[in-house]
């Protein structure tokens, strides 16, 4: 992981995109998120943003490089919960 490596709170973004499993554009916020830099074996790159994983899964693991909980759309937190 790179911490801040989407820049600090004023180079803050808002994008949507595929995440694997979960069906249509899904919001993603971006303050102050780490980047996955490198992913190891049995890692499941569910989504990505420019090239580089933003939701990741290794069994019943799950990380996100953005916050979901900053947008209205719930579908992003189903995941965690069904966990």
């Amino acid at each position: 992981m790179e911490r801040n490596s989407y820049g600090r709170r004023l180079e803050s973004f808002h994008t949507t995109g595929e995440v694997a499993g979960v069906g249509g554009d899904v919001p993603m916020t971006f303050i102050r998120a780490p980047k996955i830099t490198r992913v190891g074996k049995g890692v499941d790159i569910l989504a990505r943003v420019v090239q580089s994983p933003v939701v990741v899964r290794q069994g019943a693991q799950l990380v996100v490089a953005f916050h979901p909980e900053l947008d209205v759309d719930p579908r992003m937190h189903r995941p965690f919960l069904s966990l």
